[in-house]
């Protein structure tokens, strides 16, 4: 096997690491918790966290990357966000 390849254990291990430690589960405690695509976003008071699975971004483009974090961003202003974390 070469250096990052994955091996169907490897795949395995990280799914469910996805769905235990990502979004909600990574968001537990949250004021408020919603999505956008393949993000989760929380808020703790003003404090702001995006989370969101190993392949979120698996064949996006820069365009659609760059609507991602816009999303983000401007969801977290309007609801007072002073700092956020990705």
């Amino acid at each position: 096997m070469k250096t990052g390849e994955q091996t169907a254990a490897d795949s395995e291990l990280l799914a469910a690491y996805d769905a235990d430690l990502r979004g909600a589960g990574e968001l537990a405690g949250a004021a408020d918790v919603g999505r956008h695509g393949p993000l989760w976003w929380g808020r703790y008071g003003d404090y702001g966290m995006v989370s969101y699975p190993t392949d979120a971004f698996v064949g996006l483009n820069r365009a659609g990357l760059d609507a991602l974090i816009a999303a983000a961003v401007a969801h977290f202003t309007a609801a007072g966000v002073a700092e956020m974390e990705w």
